[in-house]
């Protein structure tokens, strides 16, 4: 893949600066996953993957004139085990323990660009962020007509690479950023009949700063990680009238990447789709029904 940026920077003082930013990155992997059925009722899953990429040709153009970066290559391993025990026909355990990585990409590399009066610098030495995650959890269902699920997590993430000031005016991405995750998340569903169903997810994640450049982020919850999620749906599924799906969604608190919180908010969506003629369907959509601003 590639991408540039062209952006035109306007002073006060009427005057102006163009900046281009570009580069290219390649990325490729390999992934293998062996299941193994130890008993009749307990299933191990292990999985791992591999992947490499390369940041290639970045350049940033300027009125200081043309930077050319030296193309550069990393790898990251990504390791995974997961077992499944079933202890009685209704009722299962889970638990899991996993490695991830997030590759940064292209603008955090290569773009260089004026923010306000900062100008913020391009960094193409960046490392990919790391996660370590564990979780436990458990499906039960005691009827055919019901099912309820629950997972905790906790995960560790290092290396974020967040903005440091290296002087006056200028800001850089590093990685000097460590933070924790905690959480859990729940999921009810009764079918009273087998066209109607009705479900209901709840998720709770208290994310936040463990290492930090800036001492007093440290503590702070993550930016854009809501602290609570909700998803209710409901649908009627009948051969003669098609489907009708209602989905209700609502967020919590959330913070902006400056710490300032957002304001809860709760929107409906709403879809119904039918059969026209065997091999074609019509649907119709509704977001955001009462025009909720959030």
């Amino acid at each position: 893949m590639n991408g540039f940026t062209g952006e035109t920077d306007f002073a006060a003082n009427g005057t102006s600066s163009y900046i281009f930013s570009g580069g290219d990155q390649v990325l490729s992997g390999a992934f293998a996953q062996g299941v193994i059925d130890a008993t009749r009722d307990i299933r191990l899953e292990l999985g791992a993957r591999f992947d490499h990429w390369g940041n290639n040709n970045g350049i940033t153009v300027d009125t200081s004139g043309t930077t050319n970066y030296e193309n550069r290559s990393r790898n990251a391993f990504s390791p995974r085990l997961g077992v499944r025990w079933g202890i009685v026909r209704p009722l299962s355990v889970h638990a899991a323990a996993y490695q991830a990585f997030r590759a940064p990409n292209l603008a955090e590399l290569y773009r260089k660009f004026v923010s306000g009066t900062n100008l913020n610098l391009p960094n193409p030495d960046l490392k990919p962020e790391y996660a370590t995650g564990y979780e436990a959890g458990f499906d039960w269902q005691p009827v055919q007509w019901i099912q309820l699920k629950g997972t905790a997590y906790s995960a560790d993430m290092k290396d974020f690479n967040s903005f440091v000031t290296i002087a006056p005016g200028q800001r850089q991405r590093q990685n000097v950023q460590k933070s924790r995750s905690r959480g859990g998340e729940a999921y009810l569903a009764v079918r009273p009949s087998q066209e109607l169903m009705f479900s209901a997810s709840v998720n709770y994640d208290d994310a936040k700063i463990r290492e930090a450049t800036n001492a007093a982020s440290i503590g702070q919850r993550v930016g854009r990680v809501p602290v609570q999620k909700q998803v209710f749906r409901g649908s009627y599924t009948s051969a003669l009238l098609g489907a009708l799906t209602v989905i209700g969604r609502h967020e919590g608190i959330v913070t902006t990447l400056q710490g300032v919180p957002l304001e809860p908010f709760t929107v409906f969506d709403a879809n119904y789709q039918r059969a026209i003629v065997p091999g074609l369907n019509g649907f119709v959509s509704v977001e955001n029904i009462a025009d909720t601003d959030y």
